[in-house]
This record gives structure tokens, sequence and C-alpha cells, in this order.
């Protein structure tokens, strides 16, 4: 069995167009104990955005570009990329991997470099041949065990899914509020979660 390797370093190269995906793609990495080098994440107010991506690049092993027609067309995908792909041609153990959300094609230095397909946009399956992990019910083991790791109070919400927290404001799960309500006129049931700091809300119909 293929466990994942909790110390693997990935730094993730994207044009803006695709931050929805390379979001989830980052968070379910993370989920699995990976180290992900994102610069929503990584560079606070303040900071020198070229030295903060230079810092990136040097301490990460894995070089993930997300490609498409706007990174094409991106200089800081550029940029980065060229950076990664001068140390990926002087140390061996690097790893340098294009993921292609669409059929734009790769430079000609990258030809040769065996890519992922991710038209289909499934983050997790792209984060799982990332890591390497064969099988879906591998991958989903080393997320449940990071899960239980964190000791962190997850909840269920009826009508909503399980939460950690409120994803707005963050509150702890255990401070945010279930709620219900019918809807006389359609006869159905709804129900979900609510924040009482920020007032964020969700949730859906559900059984009566």
């Amino acid at each position: 069995m293929r466990q994942v390797d909790q110390d693997s370093r990935l730094f993730i190269s994207y044009n803006s167009e695709s931050s929805e995906f390379v979001r989830s793609l980052a968070a379910a990495l993370t989920l699995t104990g990976a180290q992900v080098w994102l610069d929503k994440w990584r560079i606070r107010p303040g900071d020198s955005i070229p030295s903060a991506i230079d810092a990136g690049l040097s301490g990460f092993d894995t070089f993930v570009l997300v490609w498409s027609k706007g990174a094409e067309g991106s200089n800081w995908v550029r940029n980065e990329m060229n950076a990664a792909i001068t140390r990926w041609t002087k140390e061996q153990h690097y790893r340098f991997v294009p993921v292609l959300l669409d059929d734009t094609p790769v430079p000609t230095i990258l030809a040769p470099i065996h890519y992922i397909d991710a038209k289909d946009e499934d983050h997790f399956r792209v984060a799982r041949v990332l890591l390497g992990v064969e099988t879906d019910a591998e991958f989903r083991k080393a997320i449940q065990e990071v899960i239980e790791s964190t000791l962190l109070p997850f909840r269920e919400f009826h009508g909503a899914g399980v939460y950690v927290c409120c994803p707005k404001c963050g509150l702890p799960a255990d401070q945010l509020k279930q709620w219900s309500a019918p809807d006389p006129k359609r006869d159905d049931m709804y129900a979900g979660v609510e924040c009482p700091e920020c007032r964020w809300s969700d949730g859906g119909e559900v059984p009566w």
C-alpha cells in the first residue's frame, strides 16, 4: 500500500483565472498532511512578493504548474516556471509536474514531462496523482488520519454538512447554530447552519 508522504512540499504556480480549482486542490493536498505553498496562503500584507515567491521556490521539492490559456499569458507564471525549470535541470530529486486545465500546449522544454490531465477539474483526483497514492480509499484514509490527529471539533449540521468552523469568519463549529424552518407554500422543510458572529448561513431542503 502506498502511503501519503507527509513530508511532501509542493509549490503551486497558476493564473488567477484558475483560483477556484487551485484553492480546492491545495486544500485537498493539505488535508493529507502535505505542505503546500500557495500565494494566497503564504504572502501576507507588507511582504515582498518576489522575495516570498523566491523563498517558496527554494523551499519546496515539487513544482506544480497549473497550465491554461491564462497561465500562458501570465508573466508571473512564466517567471515562476523559468525559475523552477532552472532548478529542475540542476537537481535530480526536484519534481516538475504540469497540470493541464485546457488544450493550451505547454512550452517545448516541458513536452517530455509526464503531465496530469485536469480538464475535468477533479481536484481530489489530481491531488491523489500528485502524491502518488494509488487508490481513492488510501487517499481518504490519509485524510482521516490527519483529521483525527488535529482533534478539531467537527460538527455535522442537518441540511448543510460537516463544518469545523464558519467559512466566512472562522468561528469554531461548537459555536455555530443549527436552524430549521418549514416552507408552508411548498410544504417543504429546510435546515442548515448559521454563524451568530457574522450571520453567515447555509442549508437546503431536507426530508420531513
